[in-house]
């Protein structure tokens, strides 16, 4: 009897796991192929979208009031070499994108939710709109794409960390910490990525590319 509940445990646990490595499978598209939802022309009563360095984190409450909360770590494929990369931008070759889908816990929505309201993240102007906000070329690149009561904004930061003395630098800076924290934002994508081919990949939001060459 214990022989045949030890088997049934490990079926149900094999089970469960098999399930969860399905949900958070690497998935490999022609970039034009990811695509996101349109919010601006969504009946969202709520949506708040975060571009961040090789993740988008989207919180939606439709219309119908239920709540949907993601994260998706994604990066485009890269070369070292100037040749292939300049027939990528001429549109000679297909660039390729790895993504990878996790759905956050109702705990994790919540979270998400309280995090935004209490930190007024959404208040926050684009950056050409802060005063002395320093326009740096390279660097790092986030963007918030937010919808609130039928009003549709889209805002970006460039180099956040270099803005730590203006109060709204601190800001965006605090709600990003915050956040990581809360959804293990780093610790996700590190996992990410760890589970990629051995090559060359480039991340959203930073002019870099990163390349691997073993697991």
């Amino acid at each position: 009897m214990k022989k045949i509940l030890l088997i049934l445990i490990f079926l149900n646990f094999v089970g469960i796991y098999a399930q969860e490595d399905s949900e958070n499978k690497i998935q490999k598209v022609n970039k034009s192929e990811l695509k996101f939802e349109d919010l601006e022309n969504s009946d969202d009563i709520f949506s708040f979208r975060f571009w961040n360095k090789g993740q988008i984190i989207e919180i939606r409450i439709l219309s119908d009031s239920t709540r949907i909360g993601t994260i998706v770590n994604f990066v485009t494929k890269a070369y070292k070499s100037s040749k292939k990369q300049d027939k990528i931008l001429s549109g000679k070759i297909d660039e390729k994108a790895f993504f990878q889908k996790i759905e956050l816990s109702d705990n994790g929505i919540s979270e998400t939710i309280k995090l935004i309201k209490s930190s007024k993240i959404t208040e926050l102007p684009s950056d050409n709109e802060i005063m002395n906000w320093k326009p740096i070329l390279d660097g790092e690149w986030y963007s918030f794409e937010q919808k609130i009561d039928g009003k549709y904004e889209m805002k970006n930061y460039g180099n956040p960390r270099q803005q730590y003395e203006l109060p709204e630098g601190v800001k965006f800076l605090n709600f990003y910490s915050a956040l990581n924290d809360i959804l293990d934002l780093e610790k996700k994508f590190a996992y990410f990525f760890a589970d990629l081919k051995n090559g060359c990949y480039s991340k959203n939001g930073e002019h870099t590319i990163i390349c691997k060459t073993r697991k």
